[in-house]
């Protein structure tokens, strides 16, 4: 099973293999494929700070990607 975060773009067509992880804006376009156990989207310089702000450690992808724009 797949992590898709929130507003993340998947166009018709497209292969999403099991495992995979894909946050942030990330637009994935039509005939693309993903393999198995991918991570796609990785937080900006000011997201990480605010993941290193944060007083408890992460507890899900869900709130991982709510950094991740």
């Amino acid at each position: 099973m797949a992590f898709i975060g929130r507003i993340v773009k998947i166009e018709r067509d497209a292969s999403i293999g099991d495992n995979s992880i894909i946050l942030g804006n990330t637009v994935i376009e039509s005939g693309v494929v993903i393999e198995d156990n991918c991570m796609i989207g990785k937080p900006s310089d000011e997201q990480m700070l605010k993941l290193k702000r944060k007083k408890q450690p992460l507890l899900s992808l869900k709130e991982y990607d709510e950094i991740v724009d």
